[in-house]
């Protein structure tokens, strides 16, 4: 029995979804616990071989990030009786996890004599920062620090990501996995997006997908290269797939160019239809700390899995995922609004097909499955 437990929810991480499935249809039987937002459940619908114990659910996100202390308590209090209760079955038990608070609770109780046989995986997809932990956070990291060799797998999405978790734990050698968070062009649905009838068919469209705002990115230099661009009358249409922000309201109350488009929230699965009438993505990240630094995200090559090109900053995650690889696009200096301008223009030339074997080659999900099954076999 496979248990995968999270003290959020892996309904944010598309290749969760993919990771679960490659187990299941290997016959290991898993058991998901996780908290849930929102009222419909439908995400893992398609799954066989899954058992869901969803042990809180939240309204919505927002609803999420303000719980209460007696709810950060509770989940730990659940996941304890969890791992008791599971101490008295004879299966044995394979423990993943993409959260370290997790597994520190977990080696403390197996330290008191509760499924010694257990095993341990940790899949990290954000950086540990110290800095921005709570104290339960803190104090549960460092006994993680302590015990981090009873890890029996470590899973990371980029080789520079493994270095630094390596060189932060203290660690010289143990047991890992690459495993990018890559997705799939047919995890989406196919619909139609009617916003995208206003914008020309004969323009390259030049998209960002998700959030912005906050100081974490480029967006005020991205701004300044759009008016740029539509003073120099080139003929790109620039497209905000997300939720508007002040700055990039404030930009529209003085602009005059009909270049620009703000869709709003769209849900990840309904995503298709635009990826499909994008010609360049874009990744603005700055280095602010090191979860941006280190940062190779979902949307990176779910741009790519499309053929599409990417422009982005000259990251530490960034540099070392494009290295060696032609055709996904190019890292520049986003301080630099000139950079950018150049970096339409360039990656316009990239075809969509070149992009897409290059993807297939380096980043397909099913270059990592086997590989995936073959280390957690090793634990059973």
């Amino acid at each position: 029995m496979i248990k995968i437990l999270s003290i959020s929810t892996t309904q944010g991480i598309p290749v969760f979804k993919k990771i679960i499935n490659a187990l299941s249809k290997s016959n290991k039987n898993i058991e998901l616990c996780e908290m849930f937002f929102g009222k419909n459940n439908k995400y893992y619908d398609d799954i066989k071989n899954l058992q869901i114990d969803h042990y809180y659910n939240f309204e919505d996100y927002n609803a999420f990030r303000k719980q209460t202390t007696l709810i950060k308590f509770y989940k730990y209090l659940y996941i304890i009786f969890k791992f008791i209760f599971s101490s008295f079955q004879n299966d044995k038990h394979i423990y993943y996890t993409p959260d370290f608070q997790i597994l520190s609770v977990l080696f403390f109780m197996s330290e008191l004599g509760f499924s010694r046989k257990s095993k341990f995986v940790y899949h990290q997809f954000e950086v540990i920062e110290e800095k921005k932990l709570d104290y339960v956070s803190i104090l549960l990291l460092k006994y993680f620090k302590k015990k981090v060799k009873k890890t029996d797998l470590f899973i990371f999405p980029e080789k520079n990501r493994k270095c630094l978790f390596y060189k932060k734990m203290l660690l010289t050698e143990a047991p890992f996995y690459i495993l990018p968070n890559t997705c799939d062009v047919k995890e989406m649905k196919q619909n139609k997006a009617l916003v995208l009838n206003d914008i020309p068919q004969d323009v390259t469209i030049v998209a960002h997908v998700g959030r912005l705002g906050g100081g974490n990115d480029y967006l005020p230099e991205f701004l300044i290269a759009i008016k740029k661009m539509f003073e120099l009358n080139e003929n790109f249409h620039f497209l905000f797939i997300g939720n508007s922000t002040k700055e990039i309201e404030e930009f529209l109350l003085n602009y005059k160019g009909k270049n620009v488009t703000v869709t709003g929230f769209i849900n990840h699965s309904e995503l298709d239809a635009y990826y499909r009438r994008i010609d360049i993505g874009l990744v603005l990240y700055k280095n602010t700390s090191e979860n941006f630094e280190y940062c190779a995200p979902n949307k990176l090559y779910e741009f790519w899995s499309y053929g599409i090109p990417v422009l982005g900053h000259q990251l530490t995650g960034l540099v070392d995922v494009y290295k060696d690889k032609e055709n996904l696009g190019e890292l520049i200096k986003m301080d630099d609004n000139i950079q950018f301008c150049k970096g339409f223009r360039k990656l316009n030339e990239i075809s969509h097909n070149d992009v897409q074997k290059m993807f297939k080659l380096n980043f397909s999900f099913n270059l990592f499955e086997q590989g995936l099954i073959d280390n957690i076999n090793k634990l059973l």
